[in-house]
């Protein structure tokens, strides 16, 4: 829930209505200090916040609520209507009663997945080949990002993502 309020204030949600609804929701104390900073005052780095949503994506996978973890796809242009209405500062309780998640070890799998996509996406990099057309860097590195979250002990800003 706190990837999608900061999400939404990256795309110029208000953030007054954003600190409403995590108040609302009793979400305050779960925002890292960079969540927290941007949503107060704006400092921060705004296309990291964005891309993020594509580890939402991931995280909405891993609550049963999308059926389908796509690497050579971005996330549905729908995906908001998924998620708690901000603007009218509907409760996450409707999305927490849908939640129909998958077994640990498809998670472990699809974690697994993402790491073998990142490390080829390094791999790309590091000898200046093409990058595959249905590859999209971003999606796949945001996705681990997410996925590592869940099977870790990690804090969400201090996950190591080495290949």
């Amino acid at each position: 829930m706190i990837l999608h309020v900061v999400a939404a204030c990256a795309y110029g949600f208000d953030r007054i209505k954003a600190k409403e609804w995590i108040n609302q929701e009793g979400l305050g104390m779960n925002l890292t200090a960079a969540e927290a900073a941007f949503v107060n005052t704006g400092v921060g780095n705004t296309e990291q916040f964005k891309v993020q949503v594509e580890g939402m994506w991931a995280l909405s996978w891993a609550l049963g609520l999308v059926p389908r973890l796509d690497f050579s796809k971005g996330c549905d242009n729908q995906f908001a209507l998924l998620l708690p209405n901000l603007k009218v500062l509907q409760p996450a309780t409707l999305l927490r009663s849908k939640v129909n998640r998958p077994s640990f070890s498809e998670v472990v799998e699809a974690c697994d997945l993402a790491y073998c996509l990142h490390w080829g996406i390094q791999q790309v990099r590091l000898t200046g080949e093409a990058m595959p057309s249905k590859v999209v860097p971003y999606v796949v590195i945001e996705r681990r990002r997410a996925l590592e979250w869940l099977i870790c002990d990690d804090d969400w800003d201090s996950l190591s993502l080495d290949t």
